[in-house]
């Protein structure tokens, strides 16, 4: 049975669509179709099916793409072993991050790994929704992902979740504002006044949620942006509040915003570092994961998260 070809139907798994895994491997899609009708024949059982317009693997088509999940696992551990016994780790890296993420943790991690040439960090800034992190797994050796707190929507047996940092979330207020006045906020003073929101599907419509169960109220959402640095800059010009990450919403010059911790509900979010099984079996990848780790340490102990 060709490895090969293994791996093209454990690409099938994830894309769902041969152009996608032909995209992906640098094949044509035609290539692609044929590699994996020679793998049918070769085990002899039917692995692939048609579904709506794309295709499905059988249950056998996913046993078997599981399997070379698990061989390339293998590989990978055993090439970390080897690894073990060169003096300098040598590679490419690609990473992933939204782009707070990426303001916070990778000038600092990249400056760690300066020291070590053989290592090449590529980057790049992508803003996802949760349920496409996974996904983007088959571009990316390390995918920087967030959550609320507490919560854990990428599980996937072939992913592993690395732990980096929980940073917490304040509500952010016009610094003319009256709640500007208090050191601290709960649910029912801020029920009451327009927020800035982020696009629905987001982490902020968990946020709400728990607001308007504590005040037992509803919020009105009066914009709803992605970008935090717009968000900030509706805040202010008076336009409502919101709820951004501490750590990046620190007022600039010229800023006329406040952040204001908000008590009786948790409002923070868990960053991770994704990686595939197979992949997380290499010790470049663990150096990264690492570097990316101790950064993500540092900038918590130097902004404190009470």
């Amino acid at each position: 049975m060709n490895f090969e070809r293994l791996m093209l139907l454990r690409e099938l798994a994830t894309y769902g669509t041969v152009t996608r895994v032909a995209k992906a491997t640098y094949r044509t899609p035609s290539a692609v179709s044929q590699q994996l009708k020679v793998l049918e024949k070769e085990v002899g059982v039917k692995l692939i099916e048609p579904a709506g317009r794309g295709v499905r693997l059988t249950e056998a088509g996913g046993i078997l793409a599981d399997g070379a999940m698990d061989v390339q696992t293998v590989l990978n551990r055993i090439d970390a072993v080897i690894d073990d016994f060169k003096t300098e780790l040598r590679g490419e890296v690609d990473v992933s991050t939204f782009p707070t993420a990426g303001e916070m943790l990778l000038p600092g991690t990249l400056g760690r790994l300066k020291d070590e040439p053989g290592i090449h960090v590529v980057c790049s800034d992508r803003d996802a929704l949760a349920n496409e992190y996974v996904a983007m797994l088959s571009d990316f050796h390390i995918v920087l992902a967030y959550a609320e707190y507490g919560s854990t929507p990428w599980t996937h047996r072939d992913v592993i979740a690395t732990p980096l940092m929980t940073e917490p979330v304040d509500v952010v207020v016009p610094a003319r504002h009256p709640l500007a006045a208090k050191t601290t906020l709960t649910p029912k003073d801020v029920i009451g006044v327009p927020w800035i929101g982020s696009p629905e599907g987001f982490p902020f419509d968990v946020r709400r949620q728990r607001i308007e169960a504590a005040a037992h109220a509803q919020a009105t959402i009066v914009q709803r942006v992605a970008d935090n640095h717009l968000a900030s800059a509706f805040v202010a010009a008076g336009q409502g509040i919101a709820f951004l990450p501490r750590f990046t919403t620190v007022p600039r010059a010229g800023d006329d915003f406040v952040l204001r911790p908000l008590r009786g509900v948790t409002l923070a979010r868990d960053i991770v570092g994704l990686t595939r099984r197979d992949h997380h079996q290499r010790r470049i990848i663990q150096r990264v994961l690492a570097a990316l780790k101790t950064e993500a340490d540092e900038m918590t102990e130097r902004n404190g998260t009470t």
